[in-house]
Formats: C-alpha cells, structure tokens, sequence
C-alpha cells in the first residue's frame, strides 16, 4: 500500500490533488494524509485518510512537525501544494525524511520574487 502526504491539504489546489489521486486507477489502494494550518479547511477535505494540523511553512518548528507525521504515518511520498510549502520543502530537501514529489531545484522561486503575471507578462495588462 502506497502511503501519500499532501501538505495544505485544506487549500483549493491541495483538495484537488487528494481528489485526482483518489479517483485515479490505483486510488483505492492509496493511503492518503493531509496537512494544513487551518484545521476547518482540513476536515473538510473529504478524500484524506488521516489529516493532521501543523504550523505554517515559515514556522521554526514546521520541519519537525512534518517528520513526526511522515516518521507516524509510514508516508513514502510528500506532495507539497501552497506556495509557502513547495518553498519550505524545497529548501528543506535534505532534512524530510521522506522522498518529496518536487524537482531538483537549486532554490524555489516564490511569487514574491517573480512578480505577478501583469508584471512578469506586459500583454496580461491589455
């Protein structure tokens, strides 16, 4: 059995992997966790398995608290979603305890840096 761990799980884009890997041929089999900060939005994500409150990614302790449920729960792969976490995660490659679901990246870029699509994109603003 395939274990899963999609951090913000409570977020849009994080419901919506729970479901396409839910619904996929082998999503039966999956054992789906999911975590967020906002513990409302998570326990409404109907497709989790297991669902655990952490701090957010800028939180000194979030790394810790992600181990602890990847070490609990057996997770094999960590499916992060919020900007925040891809981030966090991406930073972090080496200390989670888990394989991560992320490409190799020198270091993550966050919409802070990159600019909204108006500015990036001249012909968005026409």
């Amino acid at each position: 059995m395939k274990s899963i761990l999609v951090t913000g799980a409570g977020g849009s884009a994080g419901h919506n992997v729970c479901w396409s890997l839910r619904v996929s041929k082998d999503g039966r089999s999956l054992v789906l966790t999911g975590c967020d900060v906002d513990r409302t939005s998570l326990e409404l994500n109907m497709w989790l398995d297991y669902s655990f409150h952490l701090p957010g990614a800028h939180d000194r302790g979030y790394v810790a608290a992600l181990n602890k449920v990847i070490e609990n729960e057996k997770v094999e792969l960590v499916m992060p979603q919020p900007d925040p976490e891809v981030e966090r995660v991406s930073a972090e490659r080496s200390r989670i305890r888990a394989r991560i679901f992320l490409p190799e990246i020198r270091r993550a870029i966050s919409m802070e840096r990159v600019g909204s699509p108006k500015e990036t994109n001249p012909h968005l603003s026409r």
